[in-house]
């Protein structure tokens, strides 16, 4: 039997050629943990399933920030590459979606485990999310204006993915800031309005480009079929973030 990893072209191939498409595995898990803890039915060992669900999701995005941090340490030329990657550049939203998802989880299952000092963790990896999100919210479409190449007939609903994020940041400051003093909870919720404004605006906009890029180019490549879901996204966590803030 071989040895993993034996048919890699160089030892570390799976640290060069890890890209942010694998923080979306962080978001799935962390969503699916959160539904099945808040489902009306109290079956047995249903809460311990939604933990074990969050605690690995929470793994997994500890693994994929060594792997990613190691691939920008070790293979400082293939950021630039990424970056302009007209679909890897749109994933790096997946990251600050997958660690708000996860912060959530921390609040409903950290705090049963680990007591009332998980608000204190949870506030400062809030505004390390809302920092990640606001950046590629910008940092993306500014690339995409002027390094990278689209058209409208290759356009897909993944150019949502780095848009979306800080309004998922924004809904878990409205979770968050209950638990916070007043004075935190009010730059929280402040952050989270703004946050919340930026992104919906403009994924209501490129909501608009996907239906007008359907009629004209009717629907996308078997490749890209599930990313035709992706504009449920932008307003399910609206209503959410509005909701809860």
């Amino acid at each position: 039997m071989p040895r993993p990893f034996s048919r890699l072209p160089e030892p570390l191939a799976f640290i060069r050629h890890f890209t942010p498409n694998w923080f979306a595995m962080t978001m799935g898990t962390g969503v699916l943990a959160l539904v099945l803890a808040h489902l009306p039915w109290q079956l047995p060992g249903l809460y311990a399933l939604a933990e074990g669900l969050w605690l690995f999701g929470v793994a997994l995005f500890a693994l994929f920030s060594l792997l990613f941090v190691l691939r920008l340490a070790l293979f400082r030329e293939t950021l630039w590459p990424m970056l302009l990657h007209p679909v890897q550049s749109m994933f790096l939203g997946a990251i600050p979606m997958g660690l708000a998802v996860l912060l959530k989880g921390l609040l409903l299952f950290g705090v049963p485990r680990w007591g009332e000092a998980v608000y204190a963790l949870a506030h400062a990896l809030w505004w390390l999310d809302a920092a990640l999100a606001l950046l590629g919210a910008l940092l993306v479409p500014y690339l995409m204006f002027t390094r990278q190449n689209h058209a409208l007939e290759k356009l897909t609903a993944v150019w949502l993915l780095p848009i979306v994020a800080p309004e998922v940041a924004a809904s878990t400051a409205g979770s968050l800031a209950p638990h916070l003093s007043a004075a935190d909870a009010q730059q929280l919720l402040v952050a989270g309005f703004v946050l919340w404004g930026l992104s919906l605006s403009l994924a209501f906009s490129l909501i608009t480009l996907v239906l007008l890029r359907l009629a004209l180019h009717k629907l996308p490549d078997t490749d890209f079929a599930a990313t035709s879901w992706l504009p449920l996204g932008p307003l399910a966590t609206g209503c959410l973030g509005l909701l809860s803030m």
